[in-house]
């Protein structure tokens, strides 16, 4: 599946991706592919104070 289906969700420009335990760079989103048993980490940015 790829990455970016698995929650069907709109991805913010202040976000980084981790797939088993290694950073998918950002022109690599929309090609990698996840696989039964991955495991990601998704971190988004957020402002404020």
């Amino acid at each position: 599946m790829p990455l970016y289906d698995a929650r069907a969700v709109s991805v913010p420009f202040s976000i980084a991706i981790e797939k088993n335990g290694e950073i998918v760079p950002r022109s690599q989103h929309a090609d990698t592919r996840l696989a039964s048993g991955d495991r990601l980490e998704i971190v988004v940015a957020v402002g404020g104070g």
